[in-house]
């Protein structure tokens, strides 16, 4: 039950301060510009949109998030009360996952109706949501300001995104498959068909091990810069 109260305390948190009316209107200008451009571009174009919106997107709102909530004094004390500091992130995966998918789902419907295996792009958006958002979260703790965190994006930004150079055909290699933007891509292609299980297993376990990797070094983060500093203790 606490945790079912702090992602309805993280949902309204974030509709409370625009950031479903940002989802939304980002969301409306991506279905506008696919319905206008030419039919052989529209899957390219919307797999890059849709790996951008929890890849991008979530992973700066999440920073602006968890910024607004330390300035609003919300996290003042916070790992001093029954609150675990796992609820705390997983609250955040969570509600940015829900908001992530169904953006996505949105563009999709919008532009190719129901053409699409949603099971590929949910497993996709959901995992990349999650890796975003833990990444943002420890880049946000250790920031002392919105500046400082914009600065810190590139060391995520940078290599999660390389691997589009990849999937536009600008440099082909198997390399990218060591990083999880690549997983991703392959994820959320996956929705419109032509790639083989074996490869959509591969692009599963790979977003699964480095969303795993990514939440203990949040948990870390967390602990040196905010639980430590509060007075709080790891439970």
């Amino acid at each position: 039950m606490k945790g079912k109260a702090v992602i309805a305390f993280d949902i309204r948190f974030q509709f409370r301060h625009g950031f479903y009316y940002a989802y939304l209107f980002v969301s409306a200008v991506y279905i506008l510009f696919l319905w206008f451009i030419p039919p052989e571009l529209k899957q390219p174009v919307a797999v890059i949109m849709v790996f951008s919106d929890p890849g991008v997107m979530g992973f700066f709102f999440v920073g602006g998030i968890l910024l607004l909530e330390r300035g609003q004094g919300v996290l003042d004390n916070l790992f001093i009360t029954p609150l675990e500091p796992w609820e705390f992130i997983f609250s955040k995966c969570i509600s940015l996952a829900f908001l992530a998918l169904s953006t996505s789902l949105a563009i999709l419907l919008f532009t190719f109706g129901f053409a699409f295996n949603p099971l590929p792009l949910a497993l996709g958006v959901v995992l990349t949501s999650f890796i975003s958002t833990l990444a943002g979260l420890a880049l946000a703790a250790k920031a002392s300001s919105l500046n400082g965190y914009l600065i810190s994006s590139p060391l995520f930004q940078v290599p999660f995104t390389l691997p589009l150079i990849d999937y536009v055909g600008l440099l082909p290699s198997s390399l990218f498959y060591l990083l999880p933007g690549k997983a991703s891509l392959v994820l959320i292609d996956a929705s419109f068909g032509g790639r083989s299980g074996g490869e959509l297993a591969l692009a599963v376990l790979s977003l699964a091990a480095w969303t795993g990797a990514t939440y203990f070094w949040a948990r870390r983060i967390f602990y040196r810069h905010l639980i430590l500093k509060s007075g709080g203790a790891v439970k």
